[in-house]
């Protein structure tokens, strides 16, 4: 997509540099080292005012992954994970959906990336993760990281709605390539 991207604005392949930036920084405000951004970020208000957002082109729900052996496994209902440790992921939308939807005794862990909340559900500092439906998908299929699933069936976390797209850094600060 990239570089269909960067044909359609005159640049060959090879004048494409690939910068790996963490997730919460690809919307912050403020000069970016890069000049666009391909990324799936769901639309806020908030990130609007910083970046420059495509039309959406993807909509994800969120949802809830326990591992098989959990206490919650078998949940059936949003109202089932009330007294859950629930995991999520910095800067993302699942916090608030929690907040709003879940409504859990105790206040979500945050973590600072998808590894580290996979890392906390094994190790049972966690009861749950609640991330978009695709990645739910990509955690607990069989060959993520040990060959075999040991995660339950998504349950769905919300009618909420995430608009996943790609974006690019705000009009105000200068391409890459005019900076000194």
């Amino acid at each position: 997509m990239a570089y269909a991207v960067a044909g359609k604005l005159g640049f060959a392949k090879d004048q494409v540099k690939w910068v790996v930036e963490p997730f919460a920084h690809s919307y912050a405000p403020g000069a970016k080292s890069y000049d666009f951004d391909i990324n799936q970020i769901s639309i806020t208000p908030q990130r609007a005012k910083a970046v420059d957002f495509s039309s959406s082109y993807y909509t994800a729900d969120q949802a809830v992954l326990t591992l098989k052996d959990s206490k919650f496994a078998k949940a059936t209902s949003l109202s089932d994970f009330k007294d859950a440790k629930i995991g999520v992921q910095v800067a993302t939308t699942s916090y608030q959906a929690v907040l709003e939807r879940l409504k859990p005794s105790q206040k979500p862990s945050v973590f600072n990336t998808t590894k580290d909340e996979v890392t906390a559900l094994t190790n049972g500092q966690i009861d749950a993760i609640v991330t978009d439906t695709p990645t739910v998908f990509y955690l607990a299929a069989p060959s993520w990281t040990t060959g075999r699933s040991s995660a339950s069936s998504a349950t769905r976390a919300a009618p909420r709605r995430s608009s996943a797209c790609s974006c690019r850094r705000a009009a105000d600060t200068p391409p890459a390539s005019t900076r000194p």
